[in-house]
């Protein structure tokens, strides 16, 4: 489930496995800030960057989309090289102002 760091960010991260093997990060029941420029990122739990505020460069991971805007229901395809095993966050982030809305811990499906 989504903590909110910087804004009110609630709802679920899920990653699913397609019978293709190919996998899609679901982002359901979501409710989260609106705005320009706000990623999805998959991140490392112990990341220091998932903080609310964080410096510019120091969120690592991976960008898998854009937050569509006023959606519960999100969906974004993972790359096919990704290693999952190294990521097990998943951040709502706004470049701009160099913030993190929402955490929430990956569950597999």
């Amino acid at each position: 489930k989504f903590e909110g760091r910087a804004e009110v960010t609630k709802g679920r991260a899920t990653i699913y496995k397609a019978a293709d093997g190919k996998l899609e990060l679901r982002l359901t029941d979501l409710q989260a800030a609106a705005g320009d420029g706000l990623s999805v990122m998959l991140a490392k739990s112990g990341d220091r960057g998932s903080q609310q505020v964080v410096q510019p460069g120091t969120l690592k991971g991976e960008e898998v989309g854009m937050l569509q805007a006023g959606s519960m229901e999100q969906r974004y395809m993972v790359p096919a090289a990704t290693d999952l095993s190294t990521f097990s966050t998943v951040v709502i982030y706004s470049k701009q102002a160099n913030s993190v809305l929402g955490v929430a811990k990956l569950e597999a499906f």
